[in-house]
């Protein structure tokens, strides 16, 4: 059960993490160029 939490937690962190990438990743690359 802890494992499978963790597992649900350490997904949601990843998916987080990818929309932070994919929403501020585009201005940072049109701003730089």
């Amino acid at each position: 059960m802890h494992a499978a939490w963790h597992n649900v937690s350490s997904s949601l962190v990843a998916g987080t993490v990818l929309l932070l990438v994919i929403f501020s990743g585009p201005p940072r690359c049109f701003s730089s160029t």
